[in-house]
């Protein structure tokens, strides 16, 4: 009945926007854009939705991706989740790189939530990095888009509204993150004077790994996973 465009702007955009792009610091990027992290890595993953973290008008870091379709099929969900933890794992290395005053026990705070949509099905996980080059993905709430006087009161908005609070939770979260470390707190001067030996750089190199991806396909191919899935409806 309806597109993916029309899930994406009709119904889970405004959503968005009213909710989480009140946020002073963040912009939302909607449809097919790449990220710098992503293409200094070598890779093109077109995203849906991008949460970007934005200081006097210039792009930080990617906070948060997003990917909808307009039904779960097997085919899409697993496609869309690889490239989306693939391209969280580009935007959390980014990001590590750039708070290099941030404590070894302090990494596994960063967390990058990913959006996955289908329809009025939604689910939430969150990439982080608990140990040394061990990545973590964690799922963290799936729920569905409010759609009968019934589901309202019976708790779907406020598992919705939930939902938006998390997001919003840990966008907070790398944003302190990154002003706390993102520039030395120590005083230069007292440190030279006093001779105290200033504080060492975070070991990025020791921490993270590559996002690697054997094989990628620039082409959007939702459509041929639809019209295969319903080939296969067909067939039964």
């Amino acid at each position: 009945m309806y597109s993916e465009a029309d899930y994406q702007y009709k119904f889970w955009s405004y959503i968005f926007e009213s909710f989480l792009g009140r946020r002073q610091g963040v912009l939302l990027r909607w449809g097919d854009t790449i990220s710098d992290s992503c293409k200094k890595a070598g890779h093109k993953f077109k995203l849906d939705l991008r949460l970007v973290m934005i200081q006097n008008d210039k792009n930080i870091v990617d906070n948060c991706t997003g990917e909808m379709a307009k039904k779960a099929t097997v085919t899409k969900i697993y496609k869309d989740k690889l490239k989306s933890v693939i391209a969280s794992k580009c935007h959390l290395n980014t990001f590590i790189k750039e708070v290099p005053y941030i404590r070894a026990q302090d990494v596994p705070l960063i967390k990058i939530p990913i959006i996955q949509v289908a329809g009025f099905s939604r689910k939430l996980s969150v990439l982080s990095l608990p140990k040394k080059k061990e990545y973590k993905l964690e799922d963290v709430s799936p729920f569905c888009f409010p759609k009968s006087l019934q589901q309202i009161q019976t708790g779907y908005l406020e598992n919705l509204i939930n939902f938006l609070s998390t997001i919003d939770d840990l966008l907070g979260d790398l944003r302190k993150i990154y002003h706390d470390n993102s520039s030395s707190t120590e005083n230069d001067i007292e440190n030279i004077l006093t001779e105290v030996n200033q504080k060492k750089k975070f070991n990025y190199n020791a921490w993270a790994t590559k996002a690697t991806f054997e094989k990628e396909d620039d082409e959007d191919d939702d459509e041929e996973d639809d019209e295969e899935e319903d080939d296969k409806k067909k067939d039964f």
